[in-house]
């Protein structure tokens, strides 16, 4: 292969050639390229590109962008100089310009494209930017208090700090970059970490929640976790940056974090611009503050919850400034000079404190978390301090409504202890009741059982006591036929009062409604047998009109229904009355999978917010009322497997709505 390279070049010897250079057929296939081309790439030898397109290599996604240029050459016969970016074996981006032109080998009879390319990546990344500055951030980086990652999307980590590293088992971060959580001791919890990265790089949206990982030395801690999508200067989101806070004994946390970042490295092979952005990408508020406490720099993140356009508003500011434009209480302002103050005196941070809250630039009251860190100079004096707060009011207004939803829990849980004490009692009342009318009622009932077998008698003697001439008062035959049809009405009336109290005797004692057998009835009988059997008054029977032309069967119990007619005659009546105005109509109406009988009154109506209620037990807006009727009606007519409704406008009318499945 390097004797054809050699051939191909005219017997160039292009090992001594120090820049990387390459041959690619029309088909995009790598011919042959020079040692400096492996090296740049970082591989071992020609047969892990020989043979092979970019297609089968690590900058794969820039496949066809790279064969629509080379197409072109081939095409035009053109050159052409592009960068093309890949990611190295330790997961580091490269930047490299290439050149490429076509040349003709009369040998092979074919064209071949020819490449050189260069490492731009250090020019790239430090051009504009100078190495104090690329220190200066370094130092902030690896001093910001808890535990700072950022990973791509596919959870390799890019850079971290040292408190990540050393929660690992490793001496460096540079010993993290490359892995990803699998790879880590909090393995286990792998999966839940990046089913949560995932949810937030989809979203777009930063999130506050609760971790748990297992460190090192087998120790699970809790922590306190704020993540957001990590972007690049184009807003493309890119990876996952995190920070997060060991909250599971702030008092250990306060002694282990100030010693982790007292022995924090400074170093870190991160760029300055890099380093840079990642400060700007963190959720939490950032910011360097001098022994003055004047702002030195910060991220926009705190700019953002303080109401300000920009971080540089803020940059040369004291919390006095802020308390002035911000109208903040002057405990407010004490509170948070009195912990700065102390971290610069005793030369110890401060770790996840609880500030109080404060007023942003809209005026709504924020919650942080708050760590401070003294910074020292060469001599090991304290001259500036570096905090990273982060926003909890949404964790706190959280805590807030769960506390509210537990009173609201209990007071329903009362209400509803109450509403079964409730039934208890109406359901011990009714029984006594329904007790206490069967005595008196059976008693009539063989009363008018004995008489209506010696009526007959009664009448025989009257017939022979007339012959004999005895002086009787006159009873005429029309007379006597109504009595002894009576007999038949009040025992009628008695076998309605037996089965209505026996059914609600046996719903007391039943968890749901027990009913009759279902029958086939007609719905304008029972509508009419119902109005007939009511005891209106002259005036009240002149206020209802039926229309049951559109008469239909159903199949359901035409006792139980009787009595559904009963409850809604005797609210209609009442509303009516107390309305002082209005008439009741009923009419039939046949529909495509149910038939319906409407029930209409134009009294009083009911209002809106109690409307909802009217089905439910015990409630009443009636001085007779129980607050069972209407629930009584509900569930006889769902045992038909039909339903009831009601419609109304307050002070115009009420109307209910029954329907009756078709039958077959």
């Amino acid at each position: 292969m390097k004797t054809h390279m050699k051939l191909c070049l005219q017997q160039v010897d292009i090992e001594s050639i120090p820049f990387p250079m390459y041959l690619k057929n029309s088909r995009g296939i790598y011919c042959d390229c020079n040692p400096a081309f492996l090296e740049l790439l970082e591989l071992e030898s020609f047969e892990d590109i020989v043979g092979k397109s970019d297609a089968e290599l690590s900058w794969k996604d820039q496949y066809d962008e790279i064969q629509k240029r080379e197409q072109l050459i081939f095409e035009s016969n053109s050159e052409q100089e592009f960068e093309l970016q890949i990611m190295s074996e330790n997961g580091l981006p490269i930047t490299l310009l290439i050149h490429e032109k076509l040349i003709y080998v009369s040998s092979k009879n074919a064209s071949f494209l020819f490449g050189t390319c260069a490492n731009i990546t250090r020019y790239k990344t430090f051009k504009n930017k100078q190495v104090d500055s690329e220190h200066y951030f370094e130092n902030i980086l690896l001093n910001l208090p808890g535990q700072i990652y950022w990973e791509d999307k596919d959870g390799v980590f890019l850079g971290c700090n040292n408190q990540v590293a050393l929660s690992a088992g490793y001496k460096s971060p540079k010993d993290i970059i490359g892995k990803t959580d699998y790879q880590m001791p909090w393995k286990n919890q792998a999966d839940a970490l990046k089913k949560t990265n995932l949810r937030i790089m989809e979203s777009g949206i930063a999130e506050v929640l609760e971790e748990v990982g297992t460190l090192n030395d087998g120790r699970t801690l809790t922590y306190l976790t704020n993540k957001a999508p990590l972007r690049n200067f184009d807003n493309e989101i890119i990876g996952i940056i995190g920070i997060s806070m060991n909250i599971t004994d702030r008092k250990i946390l306060e002694r282990t974090q100030e010693d982790n970042i007292l022995k924090s490295e400074k170093k870190a092979e991160t760029s300055a611009a890099n380093l840079e952005q990642v400060i700007a990408c963190m959720p939490g508020s950032v910011y360097w503050k001098d022994k003055k406490g004047v702002y030195l720099t910060c991220n926009e993140a705190i700019a953002k919850v303080l109401g300000f356009q920009s971080s540089k508003d803020i940059v040369g500011k004291t919390n006095a400034d802020l308390k002035e434009i911000l109208s903040w209480d002057q405990e407010v302002l004490d509170s948070f000079n009195k912990v700065e103050e102390e971290v610069i005196r005793t030369g110890v941070a401060k770790i996840n404190h609880e500030e109080l809250p404060f007023l942003d630039g809209k005026g709504n009251k924020v919650y942080q978390l708050s760590s401070k860190v003294p910074l020292f100079n060469e001599n090991g004096q304290v001259d500036s301090i570096v905090g990273i707060s982060i926003d909890i009011t949404a964790l706190k207004e959280a805590q807030a409504r769960e506390k509210a939803a537990l009173a609201d829990a209990i007071a329903a849980r009362k209400e509803v202890e109450a509403m079964q004490e409730q039934v208890q009692l109406f359901k011990h009342i009714s029984g006594t009741v329904a007790h206490e009318l069967l005595t008196p009622l059976r008693a009539i009932s063989f009363g008018v059982t004995a008489i209506e077998k010696q009526f007959p008698k009664f009448v025989e003697a009257y017939h022979v006591g007339k012959q004999a001439n005895i002086t009787l008062d006159e009873i005429s035959e029309r007379n006597l036929e109504i009595v002894k049809q009576a007999f038949a009405h009040i025992t009628k009336e008695l076998n309605y009062s037996f089965l209505f109290i026996d059914m609600l005797l046996s719903n007391i004692r039943a968890e749901k409604f027990i009913g009759e057998p279902a029958a086939e009835c007609d719905i304008a009988d029972i509508v009419n047998d119902a109005i007939e059997r009511y005891p209106f008054s002259d005036v009240q029977r002149k206020l209802i009109h039926a229309d049951l032309t559109n008469r239909f069967r159903f199949m359901g119990s035409e006792k139980l229904f009787v009595h559904i007619l009963f409850n809604l005659i005797k609210n209609a009546l009442y509303y009516v009355a107390k309305a002082r105005k209005g008439v009741i109509t009923i009419w039939c109406e046949k529909k495509n999978a149910f038939n319906e009988l409407h029930f209409k009154d134009t009294g009083e109506g009911i209002a809106p917010d109690v409307l909802p209620k009217i089905f439910d037990q015990f409630f009443s807006q009636t001085e007779h009322g129980a607050g069972i009727g209407l629930t009584y009606c509900k569930m006889v007519m769902t045992s038909f497997g039909g339903d009831i409704i009601c419609e109304s406008t307050e002070g115009e009318y009420t109307e209910f709505i029954l329907s009756f499945p078709k039958i077959s």
